[in-house]
């Protein structure tokens, strides 16, 4: 599921998103470039970037249906013409060859398959070459001025050089979040939103090393909790996990709060004296006594167990093995009666 999620989310981003922003970036130039052209031309040339405009604004459309290999054949294959197009016109001086370098790096981002890419990417590359062959010695069907020469070369190399880097810039920025993405679900619960355990020993071996600190460390279990599973259903415990991790999110301030596995959660903060944690952990305990839980038509209560400790911030070298020891104090709890705290300062 959570690869499905990543997939999807990728797909929009490159392939929905940023193909839309090329798309409408392509009207937007052609809506400026159009009158220059006619300009400097006669109004029968700018014909073939009002065609490219169009297709632009197809590809947008086709595009909004999640046609994506559609969309980018359009929209290659039209700017591609254009290219070839405004090269015979104007000859290589114009720099309008530039294109087949942007376009294969759009060809390089479409979602087509990886031989259909390379055939596409070589089919530019040969353009190219055979454009730069035929019109090197060739006079341009339009002759127009070296300053004219200037302002398109100009023109065409700032478009397709900030458009490869924005291309560029946009995917590093797709793959930079997806990452961060994974790092954030990896180390999430995702019943109750928490931090998971492997997030939460990451943390904690790193606080626990700093004998600077003082630290404190409860860990609580939910009493009978299978007993609410059998008698309301499994999707009334999953509604207890959930609304206990609401109430401790609210309760707990600073450090981390994480679901350590099943129905047992775990919260690691700093702190410089013992009573802050022994009080924290009757606090959480009795909110949770205290709060009436519901599922469908039903309410009821819980109770959970407690074992809580604290590790006063010592010069040179202090405990490192706090996590069993928690662990022994709640069930500490457990066996004297549940619905308690067993709390403990170790030196």
């Amino acid at each position: 599921m959570l690869k499905a999620f990543i997939q999807q989310n990728l797909e929009d981003r490159q392939y929905y998103n940023m193909a839309n922003l090329v798309y409408i970036s392509a009207i937007v130039s052609y809506i400026i470039l159009i009158p220059i052209f006619i300009a400097i031309t006669n109004w029968i040339f700018p014909l073939v970037y009002v065609f490219c405009m169009m297709s632009a604004l197809l590809a947008y459309r086709v595009n909004k249906t999640r046609r994506y290999g559609l969309a980018s054949l359009i929209f290659i294959t039209a700017i591609t013409f254009s290219a070839v197009i405004s090269t015979w016109a104007f000859g290589p001086a114009a720099g309008f060859y530039y294109y087949f370098f942007n376009l294969s790096i759009l060809i390089v981002f479409s979602n087509w398959h990886p031989w259909v890419k390379f055939l596409a990417v070589s089919i530019e590359t040969l353009l190219l070459i055979t454009l730069f062959i035929i019109f090197h010695h060739t006079t341009p069907f339009f002759d127009v001025s070296f300053g004219v020469l200037v302002f398109l070369h100009t023109l065409n190399a700032l478009y397709n050089t900030t458009g490869v880097a924005n291309s560029a810039n946009y995917y590093l920025t797709i793959v930079k979040d997806n990452k961060a993405g994974m790092i954030q679900m990896a180390s999430t619960d995702y019943l109750t939103n928490l931090s998971n355990r492997q997030a939460f020993v990451e943390y904690y071996y790193d606080l626990e090393k700093d004998c600077q600190s003082g630290i404190g460390l409860i860990m609580l279990d939910v009493d009978n909790f299978k007993h609410i599973n059998d008698t309301f259903g499994h999707l009334a415990g999953d509604d207890v996990l959930k609304t206990i991790a609401d109430l401790l999110k609210t309760t707990t301030k600073e450090g981390l709060l994480a679901r350590y596995g099943g129905e047992e959660f775990i919260y690691v903060f700093t702190a410089e004296h013992k009573e802050v944690i022994d009080k924290m952990a009757e606090t959480i305990r009795t909110v949770l006594a205290n709060h009436s839980f519901k599922h469908n038509h039903e309410r009821f209560n819980i109770t959970v167990s407690v074992g809580a400790l604290y590790r006063p911030k010592q010069s040179s070298t202090c405990d490192t093995n706090l996590l069993s020891k928690v662990d022994r104090l709640l069930y500490q709890s457990k066996a004297n009666g549940k619905n308690i705290v067993s709390f403990e300062v170790i030196q």
